[in-house]
């Protein structure tokens, strides 16, 4: 799910978690003020109820079946696509890209800004710290409102003209043979505390997969990686974890 924002004579995306409901979505719908919104047919009806009761303005785009029949204005997103995209504005590094919100922890959840610059730092960090090229398949668990998901998987991606995979949520049960099926070359995690490949049973298998390398922030302790390598037959390239900064080195305690 997504938002469209208006910002100085632009328009901004704003992406939302699929999983948002009430209040937080609530709260979130509000704050960003969009003009549009972009959903799945079946987010339809938490999305146009809230958007109701906010007394929003916003269109809806929908992807996927019937648009409905309300008052609240909407259109299908493939006759979007027919019209094409009209005169592409100017935009700068330091323009504004894109918002996403940050996950709430701590109190509500916060708007972080992101330039172009930005953007296009994270996707260059694992074309210049693993060498992606158009022949590298990158896989990501991880959603497309993550910047990881977004910017380290599909820019990088797209700036390279390769390929990216994403999966509709993690499983650390299917992990292993999500990355098999999708011949990946190249995987980008954010964090392993959760579903640590390490934490599993070895495996005959543990070796049967493409991949040539991976991204993972924060980088995981030290003493991880021998272990990690030895298994799995790969190097980890470990990132600093900042909204505002990317950094990306080569891990290995040898």
């Amino acid at each position: 799910m997504g938002l469209l924002r208006r910002h100085i004579g632009a328009f901004i995306p704003v992406p939302l978690n699929t999983a948002l409901r009430g209040e937080l979505l609530t709260h979130m719908l509000a704050d960003s003020t969009p003009i549009a919104i972009v959903c799945d047919d079946n987010l339809l009806v938490d999305v146009s109820k809230i958007s109701h009761g906010s007394r929003s303005t916003a269109h809806i785009i929908v992807v996927g079946g019937q648009t409905g029949s309300d008052s609240q204005p909407r259109v299908a997103f493939g006759d979007l696509m027919s019209v094409g995209c009209g005169t592409l504005a100017n935009r700068s590094f330091a323009d504004l890209a894109l918002i996403n919100y940050t996950s709430g922890t701590t109190g509500r959840s916060k708007e972080s800004w992101a330039s172009h610059q930005m953007a296009v730092g994270f996707a260059d960090s694992p074309i210049w710290s693993l060498g992606m090229t158009l022949d590298d398949i990158a896989f990501s668990p991880l959603p497309m409102f993550h910047v990881n998901g977004l910017f380290t998987t599909f820019l990088s991606s797209l700036r390279v003209g390769g390929h990216a995979v994403f999966t509709p949520r993690f499983s650390a049960t299917l992990f292993w043979d999500q990355v098999r099926e999708s011949q990946a070359t190249l995987l980008s995690i954010a964090g392993l505390n959760h579903g640590d490949p390490l934490n599993r049973s070895a495996s005959d298998t543990d070796r049967d997969h493409a991949v040539r390398a991976a991204i993972v922030v924060p980088a995981p302790p030290a003493d991880y990686y021998d272990g990690f390598v030895e298994r799995f037959g790969f190097p980890l390239y470990g990132g600093l974890r900042s909204h505002r900064c990317r950094r990306t080195d080569r891990c290995s305690a040898r």
